[in-house]
């Protein structure tokens, strides 16, 4: 997921800001267009066929410091441990961090691009949910990013550092090779695809409705620890984001993770972390890998905590 070391959490912002509904428990979901299956209820996946001499595999991280998530078994690790090579959304090492830091800022002050009344409507909400005002250095970066400080105020923050990046750092711990499935600018561009002022918009939203969002933030939790990925699917679905944008941020992703991951697991296995939100569904990755040749047999494991 995007800007991870700044505690972004893409698709999370978005039932935290909108509140998709998680109501279906059909053997056809209508609204993913896909085949519901029980053996779907994993987030870690056998990766194997096309001529694979080992197996890789695919396990859905989601970008938090809840030590929930960090609860599995055994499992996981001794899979982790067979693979020679650790394949994330973006590989951190291969940041720039000056080049990231102006991809989050505007060229000119927020209140000239939004005008003062909703700037000053988004500044006295910050407030009251964060503690302070936007400040200079929010009022200059754009809104999406602002999520982070809205999720801090109520996520757990047990662990030192998010899923994603404590995997990556076990795996550099242990030498193994460390690939990044997407760039960056990639994931960048994908923000980009919302004007600043549907992106105020949002940030507005997520303000105002603010205990609805922290009971989908513990709802989020509850889902992932289920491992049921239809389930996550459904809640970062949302049909009232402008479409270009959900296509770019799920669809469009989902497909260059999957063309990516089949050249990854052809050169060694693999352990691929990726956002949960994107294995499911007909577009999602696991039934993309399924259409590349490979045979996706999900690994059965528990979470010792809830």
């Amino acid at each position: 997921m995007i800007m991870k070391h700044l505690k972004k959490i893409f698709p999370l912002f978005f039932i935290l800001a909108c509140g998709a509904s998680t109501d279906s428990e059909k053997p056809f979901n209508e609204e993913l267009g896909y085949k519901f299956r029980e053996d779907d209820k994993s987030l870690l996946w056998e990766i194997s066929g096309k001529g694979l001499k080992q197996p890789s595999f695919l396990y859905g991280t989601i970008h938090l410091q809840d030590k929930r998530v960090f609860s599995f078994d055994k499992t996981v690790t001794k899979i982790f441990d067979t693979c020679k090579a650790y394949a994330m959304e973006v590989n951190m090492d291969e940041v720039d961090k000056m080049e990231m830091a102006k991809s989050l800022m505007l060229d000119k002050p927020l209140n000239e691009i939004i005008g003062e009344k909703k700037f000053g409507l988004l500044d006295s909400l910050f407030k009251v949910r964060t503690g302070s005002g936007l400040g200079m250095m929010y009022s200059r970066m754009k809104p999406f990013f602002m999520a982070a400080e809205l999720i801090k105020a109520y996520e757990h923050q047990d662990m030192t550092f998010p899923l994603d990046i404590e995997l990556f750092n076990k795996a550099k711990k242990e030498k193994m090779k460390v690939i990044g499935i997407e760039k960056m600018e990639e994931q960048l561009s994908a923000v980009n695809k919302m004007t600043i002022d549907e992106q105020t918009d949002m940030v507005i939203e997520g303000l105002k409705d603010w205990d609805k969002s922290k009971e989908l933030y513990n709802k989020m939790i509850g889902v992932y620890l289920k491992q049921d990925i239809e389930q996550m699917a459904l809640l970062m679905k949302d049909t009232t984001m402008p479409a270009s944008f959900e296509t770019a941020l799920l669809t469009d992703r989902n497909k260059v993770m999957a063309k990516r991951i089949d050249k990854i697991v052809q050169e060694q296995p693999t352990f691929n972390a990726v956002g949960a939100g994107h294995l499911y569904g007909k577009d999602g990755v696991i039934e993309l890998l399924r259409k590349e040749g490979y045979t996706m047999k999900p690994v059965k494991y528990k979470f010792t905590k809830k």
